[in-house]
């Protein structure tokens, strides 16, 4: 059975997704309950959809509690101003560098929400074409404004640009047997470049993976 907190927080989402006022008797929560319902959006990642739900919902805030979700509101606004224009300037200088690349998640599935700006934000993963993933590499070891972050996770490297966090993946699945990894990443890559996907984002046409594949590792 669900908790208080957790009916909220469902509530707070279909607010946010149909701009439906939650049903209750007295439009109101305690601090303490916003304060719950904003930490579990935290650990979900859905602090913005669940500020957007919480004001389209019409529940009455105490003034302490509104002054800080509109602020919230207001930094998570503007964290994806920063993160659409890096996603684009990723997409045009590995585009002029010749490797070839496709966004993943994040930025490029923000269409989906209902307001896209309310959109959480974390960090920007890329699948890199594996024949250009040592030239990928070598790009961003000697690129001016980068930090590669050292790892000896198999599935990618990560690096900051201006303080963004990127990670640029090689597969985005690991499988236990090097044959069944090889057949999983040619048949990826395969649809992947038969597909030739975009999303405009700041103007710059940004390569993203084909719905279906999409689909897989959004929900996975």
């Amino acid at each position: 059975m669900r908790s208080l907190i957790e009916q909220r927080f469902l509530q707070f989402v279909c607010s946010a997704i149909h701009d439906d006022h939650v049903n209750n008797d007295d439009q109101s929560m305690t601090h303490e309950q916003v304060s719950e319902v904003c930490d579990l959006a935290r650990r979900q990642a859905a602090e913005g959809l669940i500020i957007k739900g919480i004001f389209d919902s019409g529940l009455k805030l105490d003034r302490a509690d509104l002054i800080d979700m509109v602020g919230k509101r207001q930094s998570i606004w503007q964290r994806n101003l920063v993160f659409d224009q890096a996603v684009s300037n990723l997409s045009r200088m590995m585009e002029d560098a010749g490797i070839r690349i496709w966004v993943v998640k994040g930025q490029t599935a923000a269409a989906l929400y209902p307001e896209p700006k309310s959109r959480s934000c974390g960090d920007i993963d890329f699948l890199c074409h594996p024949d250009d993933w040592d030239k990928a590499v070598t790009f961003v070891k000697n690129y001016e404004r980068s930090l590669l972050e050292e790892t000896i996770h198999p599935m990618h490297v990560e690096f900051k640009i201006d303080g963004v966090q990127y990670e640029m993946h090689r597969t985005l699945v690991m499988l236990s047997h090097p044959r069944h990894q090889r057949y999983w990443d040619e048949v990826v890559m395969g649809d992947i470049l038969s597909s030739d996907c975009h999303v405009e984002i700041c103007g710059t046409p940004v390569p993203v993976l084909p719905p279906t594949i999409n689909a897989l590792y959004v929900f996975a």
